[in-house]
């Protein structure tokens, strides 16, 4: 690799400007199979655009060779800084000029056979897209500008993702033990990979807002100089928007993102600030409608992604519905399924059902083989998660508060458990020849706000020694529900 680092870049973009990343082209045939049947009516390019929007590689390649025919265009006239509009204003032949030359050419990736860490990136992509127009409208600003300033912020990952894939896999290790991601890619490419995104925005003859968000610094000067206050407020919104969603498409990969649990609790009460109470589900609609578009043609890495984002309910249901989804309980005897479906029901319109959280902590978790355990609750001052709540033959002195401060070093299983979506278990040996299991989970995956520790004795000898699991995983799921929290 060159030392200099104008050099490292010049010769990263023109590999990855030439190959970029792999159009859908089962989706491509589609779009061609549409303009063949189809009058050449307003209404019918307003679906072909919103139809090439649906795959991102294929909206930044009509964009760029859009953006090329207008440049040697002998006729100059005015073109628009917002791609959707610029789109809008070719004519549908030359649309679909461009979109059969997509189809002839070879970039020599593909879109069936994409890596595991290429369906994270893209899917990282789609959700980061979808949060960041949501969000624009939210603040008068176009949503087509919020959707391309998160596509460009997330094209330098995407790029490097397909066209260094051994590097890419390298920085996301790297992101797995802590390291920013930008930084990660930084150390090993030898340059930022949001230069790759401000190139793009350059080529594309983008607004200056879009220009500023991504970092570049003339753009930045020239609002300061002309004072154009309203274009950079609008540049800080689209920066500190694409942070939250980043935030959020990060929370769907906690076994990569160390600090998922965390950052998605920032990310939700920004959404909270400028979308109000029901603005996870605005957000949740419109990646509903980004997943299923693309999920038709997606490989099977992509496709089981995609899936559980297009599943993902910010709703919180409420008494029978919420016992009903409650799966674990399965494991649970019948006489106490039984008697915790009455507490269930009691919660259909308790905004908090007290009695109900304190039956089943002191009546129903002992007697489901659970010794001792405690509740630990956020607190979002000191970055601390503090014992409020002992379980069985337990006192608030027998667990220490957890640390969830970035300088926090030490390993602690509630901190972890915290952070991710999965239970910690740990096994430790007993003197009587049992093991003693110990679980911990977060209760609230979007709503986050404490933690859940369990101990029981296991016999290592019997066959069904997952039963305390699933029994854990029902009382995690009890407690949520009975808070509220989703």
């Amino acid at each position: 690799m060159t030392a200099d680092p104008a050099k490292r870049f010049e010769k990263a973009w023109d590999l990855c400007s030439n190959l970029w990343f792999p159009i859908d082209h089962r989706h491509l045939d589609e779009v061609l199979l549409t303009l063949d049947q189809h009058t050449t009516a307003p209404v019918q390019k307003e679906q072909l655009l919103t139809s090439i929007k649906e795959d991102p590689a294929l909206f930044s390649y009509c964009i760029r060779h859009a953006s090329e025919d207008l440049l040697r265009c002998k006729k100059k006239r005015l073109r628009s800084t917002q791609p959707m509009k610029l789109l809008g204003s070719l004519e549908i032949p030359h649309l679909e000029r461009i979109l059969r030359n997509a189809r002839s050419e070879n970039s020599g990736h593909s879109f069936e056979q994409m890596t595991e860490e290429q369906a994270h990136q893209l899917h990282e992509l789609l959700i980061t897209t979808s949060t960041v127009e949501v969000l624009a409208r939210s603040e008068k600003i176009e949503p087509e500008v919020g959707f391309t300033t998160a596509l460009l912020r997330q094209l330098g990952y995407t790029l490097i993702a397909w066209n260094y894939p051994r590097i890419y896999a390298q920085a996301m290790k790297r992101v797995q033990q802590g390291e920013q991601k930008s930084q990660a890619l930084f150390r090993l490419m030898g340059f930022s990979p949001y230069l790759l995104g401000i190139t793009t925005a350059a080529e594309w003859q983008l607004g200056l807002e879009v220009k500023a968000s991504l970092g570049d610094k003339s753009a930045i000067q020239r609002i300061r100089s002309e004072k154009i206050s309203q274009l950079g407020k609008n540049a800080l919104l689209l920066r500190k928007f694409c942070k939250v969603g980043e935030q959020l498409s990060q929370a769907f990969n906690p076994e990569t993102y160390p600090s998922a649990g965390a950052d998605w609790n920032q990310a939700r009460r920004e959404i909270a600030e400028h979308l109000g109470d029901d603005g996870l589900v605005l957000i949740q609609n419109q990646v509903k409608r980004a997943c299923k578009a693309f999920m038709r043609n997606a490989p099977p890495h992509l496709k089981a992604l995609l899936q559980e984002s297009s599943e993902l309910d910010f709703t919180v249901p409420s008494g029978l519905e919420a016992f009903a989804k409650n799966r674990a309980l399965k494991s649970v005897p019948a006489p106490i399924r039984d008697e915790i479906k009455e507490l269930y029901r009691k919660t259909q319109h308790q905004s908090v059902e007290q009695a109900s959280i304190k039956h089943l902590v002191q009546k129903v978790i002992p007697r489901l083989g659970f010794t001792k355990g405690c509740i630990y609750l956020l607190n979002p001052e000191s970055l601390t998660l503090e014992p409020m709540v002992t379980i069985g033959d337990a006192s608030l002195q027998d667990f220490p508060n957890a640390d969830l401060s970035p300088l926090a070093r030490e390993e602690d299983p509630i901190r972890e458990a915290f952070e991710q979506s999965q239970p910690v278990v740990l096994n430790t040996d007993s003197w009587d020849s049992s093991v003693v299991a110990s679980y911990a989970a977060v209760f609230g995956i979007v709503h986050r706000v404490g933690v859940l520790w369990l101990e029981a004795h296991i016999d290592p000898e019997n066959p069904d020694k997952d039963l305390h699991y699933h029994r854990f995983l029902a009382v995690r799921n009890c407690l949520r529900d009975f808070l509220k929290l989703r």
